[in-house]
């Protein structure tokens, strides 16, 4: 039986200095970085590139660095040509200029036509694109597919189409699907979630629109322990579909496990197709396909014969994306690959494997989807007046800084400071004129060129109260979904303020109970329609509805709680760490509407204040009413507590996030262990300020 599935033992590789471009061929390679540089004669630019067959770092010739590039961004790439979009026109192109053997004075560029968006789908963020060939030698017929982030494929023929022609994909769960041409078939590749399923596409989409679908069989699946086996479900997954030069096919099952320390050595399988009948395409494992390397990563896959390049091994996958690593299965061994020695300090994250003769980059645009962080916003003055600047991030699935650049930064905000965040909006306040700012200028997926700002009236004390400290805020629902959106503001100490924007020219502001509700934090419930204020102790909820008036009475909810854990009545440790801990309270609701309760507490016995434990109570209905009762498994879902409104979102949707578990920023940035009591803190990303500018976890965004 096959011995592919144990754990590889890791092989460092790294290289030496920079060599320039000469070899009259190269092997398989992943860019890691374009340079443009002014000149008399116009601007000029080069690649850089990182050859994994001489494990060299190598530069492309200077050459003319086409105008339509200037300011679009990298989003796909095919048989060694990158596709570059104009976000700001909704328009693509297609370039060779990252090709060594490019022309110098005149890189080719093939525009494509403006995308066009199906009704409630998006076409600002690209998957992966595939072409049916390439665009040298001329091909009239060729064709052009695009897979978008979410359901929506696109297709066109350069040469012969004005516009798009618009497919959606079957199921809602193909969102993040790789797209790829089937030479020998002639027909568009698109595996089902799950790697059952393989859906495809006519050459010729015009005359029939309808894929068709071929359900993948595995034989001959290796036996491991049920340990293995448990570990595997519980490891993120990717699966490609990859056709060799000769027309082979391979499903290759990439494994990958995630720990706070990052991503561990991966695993792979892989299935070689033997036949198709009645539908059925069968795929039998092997860990022998002979003298083939088969390439992984973000762009069109694809595979090399080892014998064609001296460097590479035969009966390898080489991967490009989570880890950056070459698997020899037949020597049973891992090769980690680490940036050479005179790589730039700052390059884009490029998950891309090209074929021999080509090379790519791919720009932050296109990979942010996880919860993140704000770290810092940095501004510089421009000579036409507009304020340029970098918001820089912590992807928290991929533990990753990240940097939104060339954002133009609005000039209210430049000289305020941050003071809240909710629905994925930072909330900013002017010291000067009281004023309050909302913007999406943090958002990765935002303008660009023109970020959106809603300015709200100027925020005043009522008597014995103050406004100059911001607590906590909360909206009802995003500015972009409601033009009748409500903004919770709670000041610390007893005044609560409530407007819509769109309506409202002045706050109407409440007090709370004086004295009781000093810190509490506000929340909205959109199960309820209501915002929640909780109590000192958390044993009381306090709750306004959306039709606030100043002479309104807030209704009050009592928490009765259950189910104390064992260990904490029996525990001394835990009895004595209580009466000498601060303690917080948050209310948080998940999508579904199901509440949730998390109570922080936190060692204040040290100099510095470290979070000790986080006890989660769960409403729930019984005959004698509903209670909030204690948990420590809340399953799939990751609850997200800062000085922003906290949230919940399912782990399974974000590799990298730790399930049952709770990330909080406050005492300290880290993750809590339901399951296993423990926390474990994020370290400063080299390059970032040691505690973030806006302490702030903020949701999922896409375009």
């Amino acid at each position: 039986m096959p011995r592919l599935l144990f754990k590889l033992s890791p092989l460092i590789y790294k290289s030496g200095s920079v060599r320039t471009f000469s070899s009259s061929t190269t092997g398989p390679y992943t860019p890691m970085c374009m340079i443009m540089s002014p000149s008399p004669n116009g601007n000029v630019g080069e690649a850089l590139l990182f050859n994994v067959d001489s494990c060299e770092l190598v530069r492309s010739p200077e050459k003319a660095f086409p105008k339509e590039l200037y300011n679009a961004t990298l989003v796909g790439t095919s048989r060694g040509w990158g596709m570059f979009s104009n976000r700001l026109y909704r328009s693509a192109v297609i370039s060779d200029f990252l090709n060594p053997y490019a022309s110098k004075s005149e890189p080719k560029v093939i525009p494509l036509p403006p995308f066009t968006t199906i009704p409630t789908y998006q076409t600002e963020v690209v998957c992966n694109m595939a072409m049916s060939s390439s665009p040298e030698p001329y091909d009239k017929d060729r064709v052009v597919g695009i897979k978008f982030l979410g359901k929506q494929l696109s297709f066109c023929r350069p040469h012969l189409d004005l516009r798009w022609t618009n497919i959606p994909t079957p199921f809602e769960s193909w969102d993040t699907s790789k797209l790829m041409y089937s030479k020998k078939d002639q027909r568009f590749n698109l595996l089902a979630p799950g790697g059952n399923y393989l859906c495809s596409w006519d050459h010729d989409f015009n005359k029939d629109k309808k894929p068709k679908f071929h359900e993948l069989v595995l034989h001959n699946l290796p036996s491991m322990p049920r340990e293995q086996q448990k570990r595997l479900d519980s490891n993120c997954r990717e699966d490609h579909w990859v056709e060799s030069p000769s027309g082979e096919s391979f499903l290759v099952k990439w494994f990958s496990e995630y720990t706070p320390e990052g991503c561990k050595v991966p695993m792979v399988m892989v299935f070689r197709e033997e036949d198709t009948k009645d539908g059925r395409k069968n795929m039998h494992y092997t860990d022998d396909i002979g003298d083939m390397c088969i390439f992984i990563s973000k762009s069109e896959d694809f595979c090399v014969k080892a014998s064609s390049f001296r460097g590479l091994n035969p009966n390898s996958i080489f991967l490009n994306g989570r880890l950056f690593v070459s698997l020899n299965m037949s020597k049973f061994s891992c090769r980690l690959y680490e940036y050479p020695e005179d790589t730039p300090y700052t390059i884009p994250y490029s998950p891309y494997w090209l074929p021999p003769r080509s090379m790519s980059v791919r720009s932050f645009s296109s990979s942010m989807t996880g919860p993140y962080m704000s770290l810092s916003l940095k501004v510089n003055p421009s000579p036409g007046g507009v304020n340029i600047g970098k918001v820089l991030v912590f992807d928290l699935a991929k533990e990753e800084l990240l940097e939104l650049t060339d954002k133009a930064i609005p000039e209210e905000i430049i000289m305020t400071k941050a003071t809240g965040a909710s629905k994925g909006w930072g909330f900013f306040s002017d010291p000067q004129d009281s004023c309050i700012l909302i913007t999406d200028v943090m958002n990765p997926w935002s303008c660009k060129s023109n970020p959106k700002i809603f300015t709200l009236p100027p925020l005043t004390p009522l008597p014995s109260c103050q406004t100059d400290v911001i607590w906590s805020v909360a909206m009802s629902s995003c500015p972009d979904d409601d033009q009748d959106w409500v903004v919770g503001i709670k000041s610390l100490g007893d005044q609560l303020s409530f407007c819509r924007p769109r309506r409202d020219l002045r706050w109407t502001k409440i007090t709370t109970p004086p004295d009781y509700f000093p810190t509490s934090n506000l929340m909205y419930s959109k199960k309820d329609r209501k915002f929640y204020l909780t109590g000192p102790g958390g044993h009381h909820l306090l709750s306004y509805d959306l039709h606030f008036k100043k002479s309104d009475k807030p209704e009050f909810h009592e928490l009765q709680f259950r189910n104390f854990p064992e260990s904490f009545k029996y525990d001394s440790e835990q009895s004595e760490l209580f009466p000498s801990s601060c303690r917080t309270e948050r209310l948080v609701e998940s999508a579904s509407g199901d509440e949730r309760y998390a109570k922080g507490c936190l060692d204040s016995r040290k100099i510095s204040y470290e979070t000790q434990r986080i006890m989660v109570f769960r409403e729930e209905e019984t005959t004698d009413g509903r209670f909030m009762c204690y948990t420590d498994d809340i399953g799939d879902m990751c609850i997200f507590v800062s000085k922003g409104e906290a949230f919940c979102i399912p782990a399974s949707s974000f590799p990298g996030l730790k399930p049952n578990s709770i990330y909080f920023i406050g005492f300290g940035v880290g993750v809590y262990d339901l399951t296993t009591r423990t926390s474990s803190s994020f370290q400063a990303p080299t390059g970032a300020l040691n505690y973030p500018w806006a302490p702030y976890w903020f949701p999922p965004s896409s375009s």
